[in-house]
Parts: C-alpha cells; structure tokens; sequence
C-alpha cells in the first residue's frame, strides 16, 4: 500500500514545472499539466517508444489554439511518481501541431489517475505533496471554494468587478490567460499577448489584483486560464476527491 502524503519533487524550467517519473523500467522527465484532466500521461511519439504499454485505439483531440489531431491511446502497467506508485494509467500520444510545440517539448502527467487524492502545490518550496482527501496540511490555509471537475479540466469561479468568470487551474500554462471578450473587448481591439490587471479572487468577499495576458483561447465554458503567475505566488491545494480548492498567498502561508 502506498504512504501518503508522497512527495514529488518539482523542477522549474521555462516557467513550467517538470516531475521525474518511472514509466515501467523507464525514468521520464514529464511536464506536471493539472490542465489535463482527462488523460493519465500523455507522451510524445519518442517517449513512447521507449516504455512498454498496451494499445487501446485512437482519440481525436484539439488544443487550446483549435488545432485538431488524431493519438494512440494506451494503459501503462506501472507509473511511479515520486513514492507514489499508479497501476493502469491511461494515456494519449501527444501530437504537437507546428504552431503549438509546448515548452521543453515533453509529455506530462495528468490528472486522472489523481483524482481520489489531495494536490498540494508548492512552487516555492520546488515539490507536489501527494495527500488524502481532506487532509490539508496548515500551509493550505482554511478558506475553501469550489473545484468543478468539467471535462475541459479543473475550472473555479473567480469573481471580479467584471462579475463572475470560471477559470482553468492549469500548472502547465506559462502565464495567466484572460480571454478579451470578458473585458468587452471585440476581435481585432486586442494583440495577443496584451498584460491586463483584473481584480478577483475564488473567495467573494477577498478581490486582489492579478494579471492576466490577453488571449482569445479555445477552450469551451471557460473565460481564461490560472498558470504560473498564479501558482508562483500562491500556494494551491486541490482537493479533486472532494471538488474543493484552498489558495494561500505564499506571503501569507504558514507550515
């Protein structure tokens, strides 16, 4: 039986976080992608030449800029994350379209397997704590808000002087994504990219200042992305299990 919490340390690169994981004999470099829910790991055509896996068929998949793609989907035996050990992970073959090859150009570990388990990320502290449901360590603070698990991906309400807004948690995007029509900015008012301050939070009664890039992503019922500018300055503790987050800023956390 696996003890928890495990804890996965975490190495920042280009603005994204990489976790070293055993893939059956094999030891992968892997992007942590809290923004991908749907897929266990998801490997490129090289890693996965690598590692032994049991084919399942194909998806047809499309990316947050609307490029369309056809993988292999796969079960891996054995996946080993930090002391954590995950039999039967369920992946997808990651086909980069020329316009959208992410940063380091590697695959990830997604959320599936994930889901009955407590995710303390720590950006500053370099490390993932892999816990219980419910078991929030003090560093997680104690104001709660709603983790909806939609199937784009793990999505909470931020609400701000522009009313309310769902939001991506997404560990492996490089920045915070805003999309211009929640500001009432019309195609063509914008360059992709733009810096924009909005004032929100996940708790309603608590608005700071975050700032946002501007751009138009395609990803349905969802109006912008919480990435590694939010990450480095918070501490985020998602509860999947129990559809909760909890999210301290760092200055404020505490062990």
């Amino acid at each position: 039986m696996n003890r928890l919490p495990a804890i996965v340390p975490v190495e920042i690169a280009d603005r994204l976080p990489f976790v070293t994981v055993t893939v059956g004999a094999e030891r992968l470099r892997l992007r942590f992608d809290s923004g991908a829910y749907g897929t266990g790991v998801g490997l490129t055509p090289e890693e996965l030449s690598r590692v032994q896996v049991d084919y399942s068929g194909a998806s047809r998949n499309m990316d947050a800029l609307g490029n369309i793609s056809v993988s292999r989907k796969f079960i891996v035996p054995s996946v080993m994350i930090g002391n954590l050990k995950l039999s039967h992970v369920p992946g997808n073959e990651l086909v980069f379209s020329a316009n959208n090859i992410p940063a380091g150009n590697t695959g990830h570990v997604g959320m599936t397997s994930l889901r009955s388990f407590l995710l303390v990320v720590d950006f500053r502290a370099k490390q993932i704590e892999i816990r219980r449901s419910g078991d929030y360590p003090r560093i997680c603070g104690t104001q709660e808000a709603n983790l909806i698990l939609d199937p784009v991906g793990l999505v909470s309400v931020f609400y701000t002087s522009y009313g309310k807004i769902r939001l991506l948690w997404d560990t492996a995007a490089q920045t915070n994504v805003l999309k211009p029509f929640v500001l009432g900015i019309e195609p063509g008012g914008f360059t992709v990219g733009d810096p924009r301050t909005l004032s929100g939070s996940i708790y309603e009664s608590e608005l700071t200042e975050t700032e946002f890039r501007l751009v138009d992503v395609q990803i349905p019922g969802v109006d912008g992305i919480l990435g590694y500018d939010y990450f480095a300055d918070h501490i985020v503790c998602l509860d999947l299990s129990a559809g909760r987050v909890r999210s301290a800023p760092k200055a404020a956390a505490g062990r």
